[in-house]
């Protein structure tokens, strides 16, 4: 890839269209979106909306044309400069439809239908229907008192709203959108939660985000109870059909995935950035009250993160401490270097906590305090860096960043691939959480008790086989992972203090990423091994790789067919809207087949009819 010139194909409806170039940008908790230019004809600003697009890229080591970006046109532009004009088209992931759902059409505590009024949005028509489905209590609820787990609850929440709403049952069985939402199981969250406060949170949440909330807010407002976040990957992955979304508890302290690896020769530049005055040094950790629950049983809980800190103060002699005593017990080293930054961190599901008889639930309180302390000290370091065209990437996991003067590992918070006319094409990064890869002292946090297995240092391999069909960075064996009990006296100068509770595991990223890349110069490694046999880039390049989705793939997928091979010039199927909806031309548009028009510009294009 490196130094070639990348070659795309555009298809519009399953129709191929020149393309001009092209920005995909994939945040966390949102829909990726795309603005492509494309050649500006007067049919181009016929355009419908919602119009499919398709853009794959060839990959000339595996051979294969792989689908690079999938989603909808929701609004059109136009440019023009002195020597160039472009039509840009502004499309949006197919996770775009759960923010088109809103409240209107949901309602947590009385089911799925909220009414029997329904207004579907299409496009800017709008069609109103009755339904008569009959309401259900709560559906994650119900899911979650017959013993299912978070991941199936939330898919039979999924197949419910897809049934019970007639416009987006109808996107859905050609899409397959919810399909390519995918959770791994996880049933230790559930098992702490108290089920008879689902309800009242789950109606919470619902009012709280007003009247025009929409099926992705609610999705994420439950989700945030249980540490849960969003994640589009933009380039889907081919794992258990097509792995488009990600719903996955926040994994900053877990070996990142081979995909979200960079090697020095792909990264073009880095930047970092740390300010140590933002950083907290201690942390007052408040669980709230939980409504229902006894007075004695519910009085609002704080404790102080580190801990070691707080049981220093409360364990002091009687008596008035001399000033050295005062600062060797109620201060860090840290502290008595830049003085006392103090923070506050509010535990977003107090239910977990709540049940005051079992001491497991206290542990599991200290556990995710200590992990969140530890995210509010990272959270103002960031790190960015810019690579070659990147597909692998993915947002919303951890990445590792081998430099030969320093190396990080962060969170990816953003990723963006531009490809120009000239076919050139690179991926930008921005990531936070940052901080330095330390082989004497690793900041891994401590992962809380709660953490499914699926996530945990033992666990995590068979997760990202799972989404993404690679391994974790280096080999995640037993001389990687530390148990609480394991680790000796812990560095105070970082603040994280000790922490003396079985169940918090931990993997040291720095022993794992040694491995593949040297820390310490002279040291042996996957990596510089392949720079003794002069193959370093191959390595690198096979090492990020994840199963990504061939143009095969998402034929046999979505059920399409061409006439010619690979790659056609127009392919079909039941995804496209070239066929009449119950008696109307596509689906409430008033003007021709979206097919036809696509047809028709491409027909311009072809005749140089630039619509000057």
């Amino acid at each position: 890839m490196p130094g070639k010139k990348l070659q795309l194909k555009c298809y519009l409806e399953g129709i191929e269209v020149p393309l001009i170039g092209i920005q995909i940008n994939t945040s966390t908790n949102q829909a990726s979106g795309a603005t492509i230019s494309v050649p500006p004809t007067n049919t181009a600003f016929d355009i419908r909306p919602r119009t499919h697009v398709h853009v794959f890229w060839y990959d000339d080591v595996d051979n294969k044309w792989y689908l690079l970006w999938e989603g909808e046109v929701l609004s059109i532009g136009f440019s023009k400069e002195t020597s160039s004009r472009s039509v840009q088209l502004n499309c949006f992931d197919l996770s775009n439809y759960w923010d088109y759902i809103t409240k209107q059409l949901l309602s947590l505590n009385s089911g799925v239908m909220y009414n029997p009024n329904q207004v579907m949005f299409y496009g800017d028509k709008s069609i109103t229907i009755m339904n008569t489905g009959e309401p259900t209590l709560d559906l994650i609820y119900t899911a979650l008192s017959k013993g299912d787990n978070l991941p199936q609850a939330m898919y039979k929440f999924m197949s419910y709203a897809a049934d019970q709403l007639p416009y987006y049952k109808y996107v859905n069985d050609k899409l397959k959108v919810s399909d390519q939402l995918k959770m791994r199981p996880d049933t230790k969250v559930t098992n702490l939660l108290k089920l008879d406060q689902i309800m009242y949170l789950s109606q919470n949440i619902e009012g709280g985000e007003g009247f025009s909330a929409s099926l992705r807010q609610i999705i994420a407002g439950f989700c945030a109870m249980v540490n849960y976040t969003y994640s589009s990957l933009g380039t889907p992955s081919s794992t258990g059909g097509m792995t488009s979304f990600v719903l996955k508890p926040n994994l900053f302290g877990c070996l990142p995935p081979r995909c979200n690896v960079v090697f020095p020769d792909m990264c073009a530049g880095i930047q970092y950035n740390r300010s140590f005055m933002d950083e907290p040094t201690r942390a007052m950790i408040s669980a709230q009250m939980v409504a229902g629950e006894s007075t004695k049983d519910n009085a609002q809980r704080i404790y102080t993160s580190p801990r070691h800190l707080a049981e220093a103060i409360a364990k002091r002699n009687d008596g008035r401490p001399t000033s050295e005593d005062l600062l060797r017990t109620c201060f860090t080293a840290e502290e008595i270097e830049k003085g006392i930054i103090s923070t506050t961190v509010n535990i977003p599901f107090p239910e977990l906590f709540s049940k005051t008889e079992s001491e497991k639930a206290i542990n599991y309180m200290y556990e995710y305090g200590d992990y969140l302390f530890q995210m509010s000290r990272y959270a103002s370091r960031s790190l960015s860096f810019t690579t070659e065209l990147n597909p692998w990437m993915v947002c919303d996991f951890p990445c590792v960043v081998f430099d030969a003067s320093r190396s990080f590992v962060a969170n990816v918070n953003q990723v963006s691939h531009s490809i120009g006319a000239d076919g050139g094409g690179v991926t930008q990064v921005q990531c936070g959480l940052a901080r330095e890869l330390n082989a004497d002292q690793d900041a891994t946090p401590y992962m809380p008790g709660w953490f499914s297995e699926s996530y945990n240092p033992y666990g995590i391999n068979e997760t990202y086989q799972a989404l993404f069909g690679c391994y974790a960075l280096g080999d995640p064996g037993a001389n990687h992972i530390e148990s609480s009990k394991s680790a000796t006296n812990p560095p105070p100068l970082l603040g994280t203090g000790e922490i003396n509770i079985d169940s918090a595991i931990r993997t040291n990223i720095s022993k794992a990423a040694a491995t593949v890349y040297s820390i310490k110069t002279g040291a042996s490694s996957e990596y510089f091994d392949a720079v003794k046999s002069n193959t370093a880039y191959s390595f690198a390049d096979s090492y990020r790789r994840r199963k990504l989705v061939s143009m095969e793939d998402m034929f046999g997928y979505y059920g399409l067919s061409a006439k010619e091979s690979t790659p056609p010039t127009q392919f079909d199927g039941p995804m496209f809207n070239y066929a009449k909806v119950e008696g109307n031309v596509d689906a409430g548009s008033s003007g021709p087949y979206k097919r036809d028009i696509i047809s028709k510009y491409k027909k311009e294009i072809s005749q140089g009819m630039d619509g000057r």
